[in-house]
């Protein structure tokens, strides 16, 4: 079902703009363009060392180049068998079978088929944990214990306490079991949410298929068992955005509150979340001038105008309000200012330099080792980010709202990868860095959603999770 017409809706019927977007731009065309930017472009650049830097994140041991071949081409069987052409006949059987069962049998069957994705997106990542300890891994594994409050990230890092005690339940002493813990429960969160969200998000393609995508993302190795505070963050983000393009589809015309929630609670996981929160205020401003066409009214009513307001400063309020306690009362922990690393971490400075100056940050805008570390950080993290303005600009004809709302999300997080200062380089921070990898996985599928049929949107899918779960996941993790 569309969104209500909007300020931000169509103009007109849009006919003739997209008669001549479908002349310039085939689904063939998608198709092709996507499927060499999302699993031929990564081959390419993986192995060409010449403009990568020696520390690089995703770098390939010499031994495992055989092994890395044999598992891209394993992996795209795997992906032409799981392609929806090829179980079609399966899929319809099992269609009529559910269909002569109670309703309530049915929910209940669904309900035990999502668990069972959860479960196995837990094992699989506990099983595959990421073999190097990042950033501040030792750190956290001695105050996994301790409930402190880290005001820039309070719920990140309370993830790791709240895994303690989990773990401390079975008999489990161990700092280190609890960080990984909670990196692994967060992927696990992602999966679950997804599977419920998707299929009034994106339509055509299947639950499965979006978790398979997003989990098989290189971004997505954050829920490998990796030791830091920021894997919440990312499934919560995703979880927002994903309700949102919910909300589009079904026209939904009451105020975006459970939306809001999901931002709310990813802000408070890490505070690098506010440069996605463009999307809330797009979300917000949509809703609130639906008035026009819900009532005869020229202007909104004082109650539409509350709730408009309190839709937009709620992302913030946990995060403020934990900053403020944590300012008056303390953090409980001496080395932790209420503000966290809000100033920037270990030299307070927020943002790399513009200009040459004597205090240098680590990296000068548009220098070498800036533009290196950057395009490198962009191509790894989300290949398929070669596609957004393509995919934005077509979508913004046809899905205005869905594309204005995923296009505020991507921007504002390639702003603060751009911007942001990286103490340790872009490299050692790549977590804190390529969220915006998120929003570009979701976008790709919304794109495919609307240009393709489901059996290629699906392939697509399947095949670019396959090769990325091969070039830049695998040999990442032991």
């Amino acid at each position: 079902m569309e969104a209500e017409p909007c300020s931000l809706g169509r103009s007109g019927d849009g006919s003739s703009v997209n008669r001549s977007n479908e002349e310039k731009l085939s689904p063939q065309l998608v198709f092709v363009i996507s499927l060499l930017v999302g699993a031929v472009l990564p081959v390419l650049y993986y192995f060409n060392r010449v403009y990568r830097p020696s520390d690089l994140f995703w770098e390939l041991p010499g031994h495992k180049i055989g092994k890395l071949l044999i598992g891209l081409a394993l992996a795209g069987v795997v992906g032409l068998a799981l392609g929806p052409g090829e179980f079609k006949p399966v899929t319809e059987r099992v269609g009529r079978m559910m269909s002569r069962l109670p309703r309530a049998a049915i929910g209940v069957l669904t309900w035990i088929r999502g668990l069972v994705v959860v479960v196995a997106v837990g094992l699989f990542f506990n099983r595959f944990q990421y073999r190097v300890i990042m950033g501040d891994g030792p750190i956290w594994f001695d105050l996994a214990s301790d409930p402190f409050i880290m005001g820039s990230e309070p719920l990140g890092r309370w993830m790791h306490y709240l895994s303690y005690q989990l773990v401390a339940l079975i008999g489990i002493d161990s700092g280190e079991a609890a960080v990984r813990l909670s990196s692994v429960a967060s992927g696990m969160i992602l999966a679950g949410g997804t599977l419920v969200l998707a299929r009034g998000a994106l339509g055509r393609i299947a639950p499965g298929a979006a978790v398979w995508f997003m989990l098989a993302s290189p971004w997505a190795i954050v829920f490998a068992s990796f030791v830091e505070t920021t894997p919440i963050a990312y499934a919560l983000t995703g979880l927002h955005l994903l309700a949102g393009l919910r909300y589009f589809r079904l026209g939904l015309k009451r105020p975006p509150w459970l939306e809001t929630i999901f931002i709310m609670l990813a802000v408070w996981s890490h505070g690098m979340v506010l440069f996605s929160t463009g999307a809330q205020a797009t979300l917000v401003a949509i809703w609130f001038f639906r008035f026009k066409a819900e009532t005869s009214r020229k202007s909104p009513d004082a109650a539409r105008v509350w709730r408009a307001l309190a839709l937009c400063i709620a992302p913030f309020s946990l995060l403020a309000g934990t900053m403020l306690f944590a300012r008056f009362a303390g953090t409980g922990l001496e080395q932790s200012p209420w503000y966290g690393n809000a100033r920037g971490g270990p030299d307070n400075r927020l943002w790399i330099d513009f200009t040459p100056s004597g205090d240098q940050t680590r990296y000068l805008f548009l220098e070498y080792f800036y533009i290196r570390d950057v395009l490198n950080l962009w191509l790894t993290s989300a290949p398929l980010l070669a596609i957004a303005p393509l995919a934005l600009i077509d979508l913004f004809f046809r899905r205005r709202p869905e594309a204005v709302y995923l296009g505020a999300a991507l921007g504002g997080l390639l702003l603060f990868s751009m911007t942001w200062n990286a103490d340790f380089s872009i490299f050692w921070d790549f977590d804190l860095m390529a969220m915006f990898g998120v929003p570009a996985q979701i976008l790709a599928l919304l794109w495919w959603d609307e240009r393709l049929g489901r059996g290629p949107a699906m392939f697509l899918a399947w095949i670019i999770g396959a090769v990325n779960l091969t070039l830049y996941f695998m040999p990442n993790v032991v």
